[in-house]
């Protein structure tokens, strides 16, 4: 028919959040998000009158992760890692990631069967790695990412005074300036110690009766 602005379209019994007519043979709908194949398609006219498309739209499959390379890195982060998988469609700039719940700093999609994610800074072993686009569901890798542990290969000085002395550990993967570290001695004291970059800490050392750090 001719132009009709309040054609009503529904996909799998979602209305299509913005639709037009376009002509005497077709319709303009903006696919509301949503997963599964086989949904209906139907339209309704302001004059009453409708029509259906059984099982006429499918969504593309769900992200299908199968393993991140590589799976482990230092604790400063800024770093690329490639999740692979399959299903993630044909040129989407819409993909997202997450390592544990920290978004990717970047998230550049590569091809149907890879996403590469550009790390933050952070701890902890064993995260979960997510994904999703604007048109398909969350896809969840369990357990899949490591930071490196923290190392610590020389203090300065290494002996000094039972009570007041500062000490300086030199190693790596302490991590961003905006973390959290704690020392702990061999005697099992924690020690506040105040970061200076991600191979350094300045430790205010406590009273220590021949502990070593």
């Amino acid at each position: 028919g001719f132009s009709d602005p309040d054609a009503q379209i529904s996909v799998g019994g979602s209305a299509c959040p913005d639709s037009s007519w376009v002509s005497d043979s077709s319709l303009l709908c903006t696919v509301p998000r949503g997963s599964g194949a086989g949904h209906d398609v139907s339209v309704l006219f302001e004059g009453g009158s409708s029509g259906s498309l059984a099982r006429g739209f499918s969504f593309r499959p769900p992200l299908h992760m199968t393993g991140v390379q590589p799976a482990h890195g230092p604790a400063a982060g800024l770093f690329d890692i490639t999740i692979l998988g399959r299903d993630f469609g044909v040129v989407d700039n819409t993909a997202s990631a997450t390592v544990g719940h920290t978004a990717c700093l970047t998230t550049k999609w590569m091809s149907r069967s890879a996403i590469k994610c550009k790390v933050a800074p952070g701890f902890s072993k064993n995260l979960d790695i997510s994904a999703h686009t604007q048109t398909s569901a969350d896809a969840l890798l369990a357990g899949h990412f490591s930071y490196s542990r923290p190392a610590v290969t020389s203090v300065v000085p290494a002996h000094g005074p039972v009570a007041g002395a500062s000490v300086t550990l030199f190693g790596s993967n302490f991590g961003a300036r905006s973390s959290n570290v704690t020392a702990v001695s061999e005697g099992s004291f924690a020690i506040a110690a105040a970061y200076v970059s991600d191979t350094s800490l300045m430790l205010h050392a406590a009273t220590l009766f021949g502990n070593r750090l």
